[in-house]
């Protein structure tokens, strides 16, 4: 990766977390969380925000959880498109909750008008509208 400019996005089950609170059941291990934040550091690789849920692995009794399941992309995917959501969705059969990797750009540009239930009191309230709409 380092000797070659591209677009980097890797998915999948990386069987590690990188802090306590991405697991619940079992033991946290520091010393192999630090290797896996090395890992992405020498790389440069960044981990796509989770969403919907907090873990994406979970065994039958529902006893222990983990966010194991990642997508990583490098610095200039996530530059490219700054919206990049990862979502959790309900357990299916499979121990590995599913995933929706997606750009979640949800701007509608400006909000053309905005109003207010208590100008709808006020009798001025439609001639000033019509004289609004009708200056531009």
């Amino acid at each position: 990766m380092a000797t070659h400019d591209r677009e980097y996005v890797f998915f999948g089950d990386f069987n590690e977390v990188r802090e306590e609170a991405e697991r619940f059941g079992s033991l946290f291990n520091a010393d192999e969380a630090n290797v896996f934040i090395q890992f992405l550091g020498d790389t440069g690789l960044l981990d796509v925000p989770l969403g919907g849920r907090r873990f994406t692995w979970i065994n039958k009794s529902v006893s222990k959880m983990s966010r194991i399941d990642r997508v990583l992309v490098s610095s200039n995917v996530q530059n490219w498109f700054m919206d990049l959501k990862l979502v959790v969705l309900t357990k299916g059969w499979s121990d590995h909750l599913p995933l929706i990797f997606h750009n979640a750009k949800l701007d509608f540009g400006p909000i053309p008008f905005k109003c207010f239930n208590s100008w709808l009191d006020n009798g001025d309230f439609i001639s000033v509208v019509k004289e609004a709409v009708g200056s531009e």
